[in-house]
């Protein structure tokens, strides 16, 4: 009977939901509709305030009730199912591997990509969850899609609240994900918080990236490395960390291209469909911009302590490392 309940309220609540988000309804079918997803809302309310029994059910069946909760907060901006939700999302944690929570998350975006700013719906993912692609992606997600257009910078003062006031479980991937939006505007806000990270936060912030690479995002790993090297840490895990940032942007052959952008934030449930992601300024072609910043690179290869990962970087922009062979990160030369 209980997996019965589940079922049924999760098979209901996308039908019920996106049903009652349309503005077209058909010979009553309204009320129909609405005395359904009036009764998901009032099972998966239910189960969430009933945290003793919810030992007794397996991640998918705790996945089926986070569905449904998390689009009823979203969208009623109920706070006294904060609470419930965050602790249940964080029970899921424990029992759910990895890969079901990240098609969790992506079933869950694929429904409200379609609905009115929800920006709620992301709170666990935020707040509670410890996996960095999930978080970093759910960073991007609530900037685009948290508000309006024209709200301006709003959901990343938001985001940025979040970071400093301590609420983030994987901080490191947050603050990553906030640099791989690529804007130089959010650059501005985040950069001087950089030092309240730990080693292992600024290297889950190397590890958050995205397949579009701005000239924003580069120039902020690499403005950080240059910071930490004229304070004489080239030696520090640190260093290594943000180096290495640099390295995996541009190991990625898809990356052809660093654009300078601002991210339209809220674009998504824009009213004008004219609205797009970005406002590209300029493109650089991936030799381009790695001519431009070359001397740069040169400048922080010859402090880098050896094997020197910058030598690698400068490689895959399509120029030639200056330091000794040996003292080079070879897995650059084992790729090719």
């Amino acid at each position: 009977m209980k997996k019965t309940v589940l079922q049924w309220i999760f098979q209901s609540t996308i039908w019920c939901y996106l049903c009652l988000s349309s503005s077209v309804f058909a010979n009553g079918q309204e009320t129909d509709m609405t005395s359904n997803w009036d009764e998901v809302q009032k099972d998966t309310l239910s189960i969430l305030a009933d945290p003793d029994n919810w030992g007794q059910y397996g991640c998918g069946e705790l996945l089926h009730v986070l569905f449904p909760g998390l689009i009823i907060y979203a969208t009623t901006n109920n706070e006294k199912m904060v609470g419930s939700l965050m602790a249940m999302y964080q029970t899921a944690m424990q029992i759910c591997p990895v890969p079901e929570r990240r098609n969790f998350y992506t079933e869950l975006k694929n429904v409200v990509i379609d609905i009115p700013p929800a920006p709620n719906v992301f709170m666990p993912f935020l707040l509670v969850e410890s996996d960095r692609p999930i978080v970093a992606e759910a960073t991007i997600d609530f900037a685009m899609m948290a508000g309006r257009v024209e709200d301006g910078l709003i959901p990343v003062e938001q985001l940025f609240g979040f970071l400093s006031d301590g609420l983030a479980a994987n901080p490191g991937a947050l603050y990553g994900g906030l640099i791989f939006l690529g804007d130089p505007r959010v650059v501005r806000i985040i950069w001087g918080y950089r030092y309240q990270l730990s080693d292992e936060e600024i290297s889950e912030a190397a590890r958050s990236r995205t397949v579009y690479p701005t000239v924003d995002a580069f120039d902020f790993w690499l403005r950080w490395a240059e910071d930490l090297a004229t304070q004489g840490e080239t030696e520090s895990g640190r260093f290594g960390s943000v180096v290495s940032a640099m390295a995996m942007i541009i190991r990625d052959d898809s990356v052809n291209s660093f654009s300078k952008a601002n991210r339209r934030f809220g674009y998504v449930h824009s009213k004008d469909k004219a609205v797009i992601e970005m406002e590209t300024f300029e493109t650089y072609t991936r030799k381009e911009y790695g001519g431009s910043i070359l001397d740069r690179l040169y400048a922080l290869e010859r402090v880098e302590a050896p094997p020197k990962l910058t030598s690698d970087v400068i490689l895959r922009f399509g120029y030639e490392p200056k330091a000794p062979f040996s003292q080079q990160y070879r897995d650059a030369y084992d790729a090719q």
